[in-house]
């Protein structure tokens, strides 16, 4: 039976199959793309490692830094289920301070330390690393080679060394000089001193009229074997450096790791003892990036509404023609005694046996074309070619279950859209009547619908001026907000449903002009609509939708490459950066504001400003910031003058 109705209307079902199959497989793209992007996205925003780092610095002694290694250890594997982090730490000695013979008013100091896991970071240039010391002999140490020139310091040197807080003298022998593999690493939050192994600050004081100038100079780290520890050396300070892993951690739930390093930070704040101290900007940049994430699923979620209203119109009007092939064959089954179930169920059967097969190809299409066009576009993300991605949903687990769901959605309002006219079959009188004029009262009678459509978009879109794309429920986690999402799709509608209105008053005013006219053609046309408009409606509502869903994705498409563009210029600042060697007089500067092709120009300069209340962080601070390696402060350089390629 199913065959015999397949045979009589073939034409109409293969338009509904390949409605399904065209929107399941568009649906599965856009799913399945976006499965594979989000992550690589989040990915990109946590790829420097100095946005993830956690450091923790302060007074302890050896035993309560032991302890709360434990602590910090403890919370951030909470804090961070699944992701696996590398936590480094430090000990260190109170500055011990260096003779300076002949210039009593400069201050020389050096400082001690023990960091896990710096063999890994730095390059002996000399010498080798300190072992333990012996007893009543001098303490090794290996110190940075640019110290060691600093102080004329070789492999085989003593040097003689007072305890800030006092005590008694401390000998320290270099056995080993080294440099930093990489100074931007972010292994060196552990160290208390610039990575230049040097920073000078400067004092001045006036007391009765004389006024004096103080010069102090820290040197280090100057590294010892942890067994130093204990004996001659005594702990003062300790540092800790927490990095997680970027990929496993763009692959969670970044809403769910942004709440749980701020409360780590806010834990370990309360937890350990007065004076450590824990910074890092890691929560602030997770919640951006899980609500970056959501407003990036609203958008996928408004082009797969879009793409479901448009294949809704397309099988809404199949199934409008489908029922009226068939309405007689429904009309005479109703007249022998068919009850309704027996006239719904060779539909419903036909229409979720169409749908599940065009569903089913369409999804394993449209995964298999995702991967297609990104080897021919040779999509790129962070290194790795979009068809090569191994993430779960992508390859090798199936399709993305969005996919899925979105086949099964357009299962069902294909067999609802199809099953909607046998539920109402008429009887054979009734269906002769709608054959005829009798059709416009069916609009008569539906009119005001289009009016409260129309009503409703236009609400949903005076709603938009008062919600954000990321939801915040009353529960605290982010989520798409359903009217961001739903609005578009109704103004769409609604703007679609407007010509309508005056279809019928235009196909009347069509069909009183082809009256004088001697064309044929244009005359049946004109006649044709002007007896049937409703039945017209359907084929240009259908026209209306998809002109307008293309022309909102080319403005989409439009204002999405205008962002980038702002956002890239915005990123880079000027085309052209020009550093000095040295300090520049102000006026040579013109030699490069008034340089041939130049049209605009700022000069920028930095400063170096010790705070001293935090003399090591200070000093560290503004010696990468002299240095060139604050990216802050370059950003701020680069945007300031806006110069030709």
């Amino acid at each position: 039976f199913l065959l015999r109705r397949a045979r009589v209307s073939w034409l109409l079902l293969s338009c509904v199959a390949i409605t399904v199959l065209l929107a399941t497989g568009l649906a599965a793209l856009l799913w399945t793309f976006a499965g594979a992007v989000v992550p690589f996205g989040a990915q990109g925003f946590l790829a420097d490692p100095q946005d993830r780092v956690l450091a923790i610095n302060g007074p302890v002694s050896a035993r309560e830094a032991a302890a709360d290694s434990q602590q910090i250890r403890a919370a951030l594997g909470q804090a961070w289920p699944g992701v696996g982090f590398q936590l480094e730490s430090a000990l260190w000695t109170d500055q011990l301070q260096l003779p300076t013979p002949g210039n009593p008013t400069a201050i020389r100091q050096i400082q001690l330390a023990s960091l896990s896991g710096i063999s890994a970071q730095v390059t002996l240039t000399a010498g080798t690393w300190p072992g333990p010391p012996h007893h009543g002999g001098p303490v090794p140490a290996a110190v940075p080679a640019a110290v060691a020139s600093q102080l004329h310091l070789t492999v085989g040197s003593v040097l003689t060394a007072t305890p800030q807080s006092g005590g008694s003298a401390i000998s320290l022998q270099v056995t080993g000089l080294f440099r930093a593999n990489n100074p931007a690493s972010p292994y060196w939050a552990l160290d208390l001193l610039p990575v230049s192994g040097m920073t000078v600050q400067r004092y001045s004081a006036s007391y009765n009229g004389v006024s004096t100038s103080l010069s102090s100079t820290s040197y280090g780290p100057a590294v010892v074997n942890p067994a130093a520890f204990g004996g001659a050396l005594t702990v003062r300070q300790a540092s800790w450096m927490a990095l997680p892993q970027a990929p496993a951690m763009a692959r969670g739930n970044l809403e769910a790791l942004s709440t749980g390093t701020s409360a780590a930070v806010t834990q370990l704040n309360e937890l350990l003892p007065e004076g450590l101290t824990v910074t890092s900007g890691l929560p602030q940049i997770l919640a951006g990036i899980a609500s970056t994430i959501v407003l990036t699923r609203s958008l996928f979620t408004i082009a797969a509404l879009l793409l479901l209203l448009v294949a809704g119109a397309a099988l809404v009007l199949a199934a409008r023609l489908l029922a009226g092939l068939r309405e007689e064959e429904s009309a005479l089954l109703r007249a022998r005694g068919a009850t309704r179930w027996q006239v719904v169920r060779p539909v419903l059967a036909e229409a979720v046996l169409v749908g599940a097969v065009a569903g089913l190809m369409g999804v394993l299409a449209g995964t298999r074309v995702t991967g297609v066009l990104a080897r021919l576009a040779d999509l790129q993300l962070d290194g790795s070619s979009l068809a090569d991605l191994r993430l779960a949903g992508y390859t090798g687990h199936g399709v993305v279950p969005l996919a899925w769901l979105s086949a099964l959605a357009m299962v069902v309002v294909c067999a609802a859209v199809m099953t909607w006219p046998a539920l109402h079959a008429p009887a054979p009188d009734a269906a002769r009547l709608r054959r005829g004029r009798q059709a416009r009262l069916a609009g008569i009678a539906w009119a005001g619908g289009d009016l409260a459509l129309v009503a409703l978009a236009a609400v949903a879109v005076w709603e938009l001026h008062g919600y954000s794309a990321v939801a915040h429920p009353a529960t605290g986690s982010l989520g798409i907000d359903p009217v961001v999402a739903l609005a578009p799709v109704l103004a769409l509608a609604g703007v679609a449903i407007i010509p309508l209105r005056g279809l019928p008053l235009l196909a009347r005013l069509a069909d009183k002009a082809t009256d004088r006219g001697r064309r044929l053609a244009a005359a049946m046309v004109s006649w044709q609509i002007a007896r049937r408009p409703i039945r017209q409606a359907g084929p240009a509502l259908l026209v209306v939708v998809a002109v307008a869903t293309t022309t909102l994705a080319l403005a989409g498409y439009a204002s999405w490459r205008q962002s980038a563009a702002d956002q890239a210029a915005f990123a880079v600042g000027s085309d052209v950066r020009v550093d000095s060697a040295g300090a520049l007089p102000l006026g040579a500067t013109g030699a490069i504001t008034r340089a041939p092709g130049v049209t605009a120009a700022t000069s920028a300069s930095l400063a170096s400003i010790a705070n001293g209340g935090g003399r090591r962080r200070g000093g560290r601070a503004a010696d990468r910031g002299a240095g060139g390696g604050d990216r802050r402060h370059r950003g701020q350089a680069r945007a300031a003058g806006r110069l030709p390629a």
